[in-house]
């Protein structure tokens, strides 16, 4: 819109301006020998000044807001209903797992059955703490500090309802320290 505006701004002032000015113009009816009518906002010979009608005008009225009938509530309702999430596990990384990985970086695999509805997201924790929201199974956590974590990942609705939850698994994350080779 803002294209189109900036292109544009000057007839957004000239046009009313001109149909103003037209139409307090006076029109005159001529009419020649073969007896063809024209009209023109000059006088000329054997001239009448006559009223032309008014132009027509459209009146513009806003749409009415649209409501969900019953029958598109009850379907969505009943999509999301015969939607339960059956599984939601963390297959990546394993239970008790240890991983070695210096830039902290964490592949996370999960498996969903079924597939994620519009507009719902899988959350992760880590240590309580969610780090990311996604719409895939597989993703990976960057720069996460050396140690044991507790890993979850939950399904939340659009309006954040938690759908599904995970077991809560453990894993170890080993990083060279910072001190090793700092000469």
């Amino acid at each position: 819109m803002k294209t189109f505006f900036s292109k544009y701004k000057s007839l957004v002032f000239i046009v009313p301006a001109c149909i103003c000015i037209s139409s307090h113009a006076s029109t005159y009816k001529s009419t020649d020998d073969q007896g063809n009518v024209s009209y023109s906002d000059t006088p000329s010979g054997n001239v009448g000044e006559t009223k032309l009608p008014s132009s027509p005008t459209i009146n513009l009225f806003p749409a009415p807001k649209r409501s969900s009938t019953v029958f598109e509530k009850t379907a969505l309702t009943d999509k999301v209903a015969n939607h339960a999430y059956t599984t939601l596990e963390i297959t990546q990384p394993q239970d008790n797992s240890s991983l070695r990985n210096n830039a902290g970086n964490v592949p996370i695999t999960l498996q969903i059955e079924p597939t994620l509805l519009d507009g719902d997201t899988v959350s992760i924790k880590i240590d309580g703490v969610e780090v990311k929201k996604s719409r895939k199974s597989s993703l990976s956590l960057n720069n996460i500090n050396r140690g044991s974590h507790s890993l979850e990942a939950s399904i939340i609705s659009p309006h954040g309802k938690v759908l599904k939850r995970s077991k809560i698994l453990t894993f170890q994350l080993h990083r060279q320290s910072i001190l090793i080779n700092s000469n």
